[in-house]
C-alpha cells in the first residue's frame, strides 16, 4: 500500500495527530484524511465550526487528498447537504488551495432508501470511492456500471476493498484466520482493478475499531490489531 487514512472527530490532540501525518508522510506514505467519527448513530457529527474549520486547514496543508466521508459521516449513516460537503472543502482548502478531494458512490442502506445507490460526488472531484463491490464475485465490470451509472466513466474510481463479510473478526466471523482473510481481500483488490478501478482502498482489521464486540479487533494503526 502506498497511502494511509488519517480520521478525526475533533475531540482529539490536534499537534499530535498532526506530528503523526509528518511521520507517515516521512516514511513514503501519502495521506488522505477525512472527518469521520465512530460508527454510531449516537456519535455526534455537528462540531463547534471554528474548530473543525482549524482541524480541516491544517491537516489539509499536509494531505494529498480529502475523503468527504468515512465511518459517522458516510453515506450509510449521514447525508450531508451541500453547504456540509463545501463547508469540508473550503475548510480543507485553506491550507492548501489544491487539495484534492474525494467523494463517494454508495450501494445499500442509507436513511431514505433500505437498498439503493447514493451519491456524494461534488463537480470537479479528484476521485470517487466506490462502497458495495467489495466482496468475492461482485467486483466486475458489468456490475460497476450496472450499479453506478453516473461514476462508471469516471476517471479515478477507487474500489472499497472489504472482505468475505463486513466485519468479518467481529460481528460476522469466517473463522478463517487474519492471514486467509488477507489474502481473500487481496483477491478482491485485484478484481476491483480488472473491473475498471483506477486504485483500491482496503480496511485495515475488521473496519470496527473495537466497537463491534471484540475490542482487541482495530482497523486503527495506532493501537495493536489482536493484542492483549
Amino acid at each position: 500500500y502506498n497511502a494511509v487514512l488519517v480520521t478525526f472527530d475533533t475531540t482529539g490532540n490536534l499537534p499530535r495527530l498532526s506530528a503523526a501525518v509528518d511521520y507517515i508522510k516521512s516514511a513514503g506514505f501519502r495521506v488522505v484524511i477525512a472527518y469521520a467519527g465512530r460508527e454510531d448513530l449516537r456519535e455526534p457529527v455537528w462540531r463547534d465550526p471554528d474548530t473543525l474549520r482549524r482541524w480541516l486547514s491544517t491537516l489539509g496543508g499536509k494531505a494529498d487528498a480529502l475523503l468527504l466521508g468515512w465511518r459517522r459521516t458516510s453515506l450509510h449513516l449521514f447525508l450531508p447537504d451541500r453547504a456540509f460537503t463545501n463547508f469540508l472543502i473550503r475548510s480543507a482548502r485553506e491550507g492548501n488551495p489544491d487539495l484534492p478531494f474525494i467523494g463517494m458512490a454508495y450501494y445499500g442502506e442509507t436513511a431514505e432508501t433500505l437498498q439503493g445507490i447514493t451519491y456524494d460526488v461534488p463537480e470537479n472531484c479528484s476521485a470517487v470511492l466506490v462502497v458495495g463491490l467489495g466482496y468475492p464475485r461482485a467486483s466486475t465490470r458489468t456490475a460497476l456500471r450496472t450499479l453506478f451509472p453516473e461514476v462508471a466513466d469516471h476517471p479515478h474510481l477507487i474500489g472499497l476493498a472489504v472482505g468475505e463479510k463486513p466485519y468479518f473478526d467481529t460481528q460476522n466471523a469466517t473463522g478463517k484466520s487474519r492471514a486467509e482473510n488477507e489474502a481473500i481481500q487481496r483477491r478482491i483488490e485485484i478484481r476491483l482493478l480488472q473491473a475498471g478501478c483506477a486504485s483500491t482502498m482496503t480496511y485495515s482489521g475488521d473496519g470496527s475499531d473495537g466497537a463491534y464486540g471484540d475490542t482487541t479487533k482495530t482497523e486503527n494503526l495506532c493501537r495493536e490489531y489482536g493484542g492483549k
